[in-house]
């Protein structure tokens, strides 16, 4: 059974909805307890914001879809969402902004669900690139990182999904899943033994 309070934090961020879950590909890639009991906005996170702002107005004069959403369904009550930054729909290639200096295994993580749940909605593989910015929004360099074949992102997909659901289900809340890249700074660090583990 899930916690009242965890409940009300997930209607609240759109994970559910009308008695149906919403798997977000951000909580798949991420440690889902972070992401889901996250307080903290750090300023690199606002000024990240404001540089994909920045780059998606420039996108949007070429035919480019900016926060375009994608939703799959697992199940009648059960969906993968993406949330892609750009997507060009007649070229079909999605695009995937940072403005970290280092590409890390999660931007990589994420193109690719982004590419399965458009594979699965379309039929085709889309082409995709992580695109790195600086602070006003202009492309520093584009990646076109080494991707897995489909079967394997589905693999990946449900079987974060159902992770996630079994955990919360019997505990009441979405489960920690460490990661050496954000548990030194998580906020959540001193309560948590996985971080700790590392």
């Amino acid at each position: 059974m899930i916690r009242d309070d965890v409940f009300k934090v997930l209607v609240e961020r759109g994970v559910v909805k009308d008695n149906k879950f919403f798997f977000r590909t951000s909580m798949l890639v991420n440690c889902p307890y972070r992401w889901l009991h996250q307080t903290e906005i750090s300023e690199a996170m606002v000024r990240g914001s404001r540089a994909h702002e920045l780059w998606q107005q420039k996108l949007r004069t070429d035919g480019w879809l900016t926060e375009y959403e994608v939703s799959l369904p697992l199940t009648s009550d059960v969906f993968v969402v993406g949330h892609l930054d750009a997507y060009h729909p007649k070229k079909h290639i999605i695009l995937e902004a940072k403005t970290s200096k280092t590409v890390y295994w999660m931007h990589t993580r994420q193109l690719e669900i982004y590419r399965w749940l458009l594979w699965r909605l379309t039929g085709k593989i889309p082409e995709a690139f992580l695109v790195y910015l600086d602070e006003n929004g202009n492309e520093k360099h584009r990646v076109k990182p080494f991707l897995a074949n489909m079967a394997w992102v589905e693999a990946y997909v449900l079987g974060r999904v159902k992770t996630i659901a079994k955990h919360l289900l019997e505990h009441g809340d979405m489960p920690r899943i460490p990661d050496k890249i954000y548990c030194p700074y998580c906020e959540f660090r001193n309560q948590c033994k996985e971080a700790r583990l590392r």
